[in-house]
């Protein structure tokens, strides 16, 4: 009867992890914490759906294999033409490098996921495939929809290195390119309703040519960039929310004090922590409208200088000081109030070896 009862409940619990395994990741609960959910909230845009004149049909004469391979993974057309209406209603485009592609014929929140069955409402979707690297976004003309374009590559990073063509998508309200390597960003100063920019992993950047964008509320910028200067960030009126984490350098924070940035995040990755080493942080006392402040692994962070953050930014709800200096004192630090403080610290040996280390590096 033991064994019986044994072999019951090890089936239930096996039953239970495999009805789990592959399914959608809204029948999961949301783990998150408050303070995240609220932060990746805030670095959504709001995207309606629009109408737009088509012109002629045509058959699209593809510049770029490459695209051409995605987008019939995508449309499920392995052969034959593809037509100029066969992509002007799709309004979003995820393209992937490693295989899960997706299109939409309506803005959608379920434009990020890891897979294809996360994909919520999707008009095209494919998955499985592990197609090449985009080398020209010239063939994005044919899409006159367009809204929001999403692109990935994959390891070597050195395809795409001309984002001529963009310039052709006026209408683009999001943009966000992993692992491109722009000579030059100058043309996305024609895509003056862009709302929020994300290149992460794109190399040495000079953000000049973003002077103009006058409707950039976000900017990711993290993941192993190389900044010219946050001055033209001085340019833009509606930018809230700004990452520039995660390893990518900049000669300084002095330029964001004539900003209005609401949501700086600053976090380091374990390893990062080098690309900060003499940072001069006293910038970032004199950012009144600052509500969210992300500096997890800075390992010049101290408590002091939260205490300066603190008084001079009177709307600051967010802190992350994990795995800091500053952490150590949180007991003393939860005195300035503010709602969401992340304070993890780590006494091991280990965290006494990586801040020696540092300080000696």
């Amino acid at each position: 009867m033991r064994r019986t009862k044994l072999f019951v409940w090890v089936l239930a619990v096996a039953l239970l992890l495999c009805a789990c395994t592959g399914r959608p990741n809204q029948n999961l609960p949301d783990g998150r914490s408050d303070l995240t959910k609220w932060v990746v909230s805030e670095r959504q845009v709001e995207i309606p759906s629009q109408t737009v004149e088509h012109g002629e049909d045509y058959v699209i004469q593809w510049e770029d294999p490459a695209m051409e391979a995605h987008i019939r993974f995508v449309l499920n057309k392995p052969e034959g033409d593809i037509l100029h209406s066969d992509v002007w209603e799709i309004q979003v485009l995820r393209i992937s490098a490693n295989g899960v592609d997706a299109a939409w014929t309506e803005p959608t929140e379920g434009a990020v996921f890891n897979t294809a069955d996360s994909a919520k409402n999707a008009s095209y979707l494919a998955e499985g495939g592990n197609l090449e690297n985009l080398t020209s976004l010239n063939d994005l003309r044919h899409f006159d929809s367009l809204q929001v374009f999403y692109y990935t590559a994959k390891v070597p990073y050195d395809s795409l290195t001309d984002l001529s063509g963009l310039e052709a998508c006026t209408g683009l309200k999001v943009l966000s390119l992993y692992g491109a390597k722009p000579a030059t960003l100058a043309p996305l100063a024609a895509l003056t309703k862009l709302e929020s920019l994300t290149l992460s992993n794109c190399g040495t950047l000079d953000l000049s040519p973003l002077e103009g964008l006058q409707k950039l509320e976000v900017l990711g910028l993290s993941s192993s960039n190389e900044l010219a200067s946050l001055e033209p960030l001085t340019t833009l009126p509606k930018l809230r929310y700004l990452s520039i984490g995660t390893g990518t350098t900049y000669p300084s924070l002095d330029p964001l004090t004539r900003t209005h940035i609401e949501f700086l995040d600053m976090g380091l990755g374990v390893g990062d922590e080098k690309t900060c080493k003499g940072l001069d942080y006293e910038p970032l006392t004199r950012m009144p409208d600052l509500k969210y402040l992300d500096l997890m692994n800075h390992l010049d962070l101290t408590a002091d200088l939260c205490k300066r953050i603190a008084a001079g930014s009177p709307n600051l709800r967010g802190l992350d000081i994990s795995y800091t200096p500053a952490a150590d004192h949180s007991k003393e630090l939860q005195a300035l109030g503010i709602e969401w403080l992340q304070d993890p610290t780590n006494r091991s040996i280990n965290e006494f070896w990586r801040r020696m280390i540092y300080k000696l590096g």
